[in-house]
């Protein structure tokens, strides 16, 4: 799965651990090795909330030069949105989400549902690579945003 933009991004929220450091145990060969994991894990966090596409989603990609590690240090957050979502679709589809993180291992960060918060919300933490995962379910506008961001990373000389 692809995601393409077809408007305005709405909802940004940064997990981003970048400020505080480098943590020098991820590397990647180049930026694009760092691009291709967003990717693949935007598309897996996709097909775990089991939605159809909307022409409401959005998607934006913010890279983060990580000024705490020097030169060669990356990181990427992608942000995006599936719109025009049910209020009880909104709350199973995050519920899917924590159950696929949680069998694949993730740390979960966060997870809460209603009555004890407004919408269902989910944070994780792959402890492999860094990669962290942030859903919310926005009901007054009837959609899930999602966050994916890479930890900071350094990348090899010349990568790009």
């Amino acid at each position: 799965m692809r995601l393409v933009a077809s408007g305005v991004l709405t909802v940004l929220v940064v997990l981003s651990g970048c400020g505080q450091g480098v943590e020098s145990e991820y590397r990647a060969a180049g930026r694009a090795d760092v691009n291709n994991r967003i990717d693949q894990y935007s598309s897996r966090v996709f097909d775990a909330l089991q939605v159809k596409i909307a022409p409401g989603l959005n998607e934006g990609r913010i890279p983060r030069e990580c000024p705490a590690g020097g030169a060669g240090v990356y990181g990427l957050d992608h942000f995006w949105q599936v719109d025009y979502l049910g209020s009880a679709e909104i709350g199973l589809a995050v519920a899917r989400l924590h159950d696929y993180l949680k069998l694949e291992g993730w740390h979960i960060d966060r997870y809460e549902t209603p009555p004890a918060v407004p919408s269902s919300v989910v944070s994780a933490r792959n402890p492999k690579d860094g990669y962290v995962v942030w859903a919310k379910g926005i009901q007054d506008q009837n959609r899930v945003a999602v966050q994916v961001s890479s930890p900071c990373v350094k990348v090899a000389e010349g990568g790009s």
